[in-house]
């Protein structure tokens, strides 16, 4: 079957969320700290289970993305972002291991800490145009590792952390409160304003 990670994923246009349900829309385009914009919005206790964590290499529209050689290696975690215990968000992220040098060594060794935790501390950080997904629920457990009783709806941006590249996908599960986005609005202030979408 085929992952649904490599279908084809849109750019966050207008266009493209009017598809997503209204009250999904803005966590689908929220700039700021994901992990940050959940904690606000959960009354229990906030943590990260990691379902995978592994050194492999770089497939073709990965290393595409990545902008990095064909082949190159690359860490791959996957993880539920959980409150209390119940799974809100799936992420999945590659980090080639040729972006692990200096201060970002510490991504590799994070542990079950949130990788928005120390990704929005970091004044180089620079985050790409998001781009959306939606994947029929019947494919959503393939790669959530939780059934998804609607259509699953997540996200993905290349992030730049001191010129060195790391993908992250979030999707957004079923068990989220849509109303936990109520909280205000958090802005990065070392975001261009043209990645604030």
């Amino acid at each position: 079957m085929r992952n649904p990670l490599h279908q084809r994923w849109l750019n966050g246009s207008r266009f493209h969320l009017n598809a997503a349900p209204q009250a999904l829309r803005p966590w689908l385009q929220e700039s700021g700290s994901l992990t940050q914009k959940l904690l606000n919005g959960c009354n229990k206790t906030f943590s990260v289970r990691i379902l995978k964590q592994q050194i492999r290499y770089a497939k073709k529209k990965e290393a595409q993305h990545l902008q990095i050689p064909l082949g190159s290696r690359l860490i791959e975690r996957d993880v539920h972002l959980l409150c209390g215990q119940t799974p809100w968000v799936y992420a999945h992220t590659l980090l080639p291991l040729s972006s692990l040098t200096g201060h970002q060594q510490r991504l590799a060794a994070i542990g079950n800490r949130p990788l928005g935790a120390l990704l929005f501390t970091d004044p180089s950080l620079r985050r790409g145009a998001l781009q959306i997904i939606r994947i029929p629920a019947k494919q959503s457990r393939q790669i959530t590792h939780v059934k998804n009783h609607s259509t699953l709806w997540g996200r993905r941006s290349l992030f730049q952390v001191g010129q060195h590249p790391l993908l992250v996908s979030e999707f957004f599960l079923s068990a989220l409160p849509l109303d936990a986005h109520s909280s205000p609005p958090l802005r990065p202030r070392h975001l261009s304003k043209s990645n604030r979408r």
